[in-house]
């Protein structure tokens, strides 16, 4: 077995539905311990898995991941990303950005994924995500924070 390998198994009929969906925008609900963090980190790797390759056989996306603040970012959102990639790069000065690069085992495409991590904790941060080119992103807690950034 590899170490850089990860078994993932949603932990119920929720979280398969979420996986199953391709809404523009989804949401996922439950309890503490309940595995949401989990699941939109592993949906989003896997949407990264899905990805078109280009000509070289390389997969490659960018995710922009938000909390509502910076303490809340690094002590619960990028700790579950980190136990589902502790071979991850980080750049820890801002915004805080990750780097997943692997090798597809089916069909041997590499996968290259940027991951930035960004909180929202003030009104002028919304402006942050103006002109943000991303494949897609996660607001982690998104009930707490507000509602400009998911608009914009």
């Amino acid at each position: 077995m590899r170490t850089d390998e990860i078994y993932y198994r949603p932990s119920g009929k929720v979280v398969e539905d979420f996986h199953s969906s391709n809404a523009f925008i989804k949401g996922i609900m439950g309890p503490v311990g309940s595995s949401k963090s989990s699941a939109c980190i592993m949906d989003l790797a896997a949407r990264a898995a899905e990805q078109q390759p280009d000509a070289k056989g390389t997969r490659w996306t960018r995710w922009l991941v938000c909390r509502s603040t910076f303490p809340e970012l690094k002590s619960t959102t990028i700790k579950t990303f980190q136990e589902w990639f502790p071979n991850a790069k980080f750049k820890w000065d801002s915004p805080i950005t990750a780097w997943i690069d692997y090798i597809k085992p089916d069909d041997k495409t590499r996968i290259q994924s940027e991951w930035i991590f960004m909180p929202i904790e003030r009104p002028e941060d919304v402006g942050k995500l103006k002109s943000f080119e991303a494949t897609g992103g996660r607001m982690n807690e998104a009930g707490e924070m507000r509602k400009a950034a998911l608009d914009m």
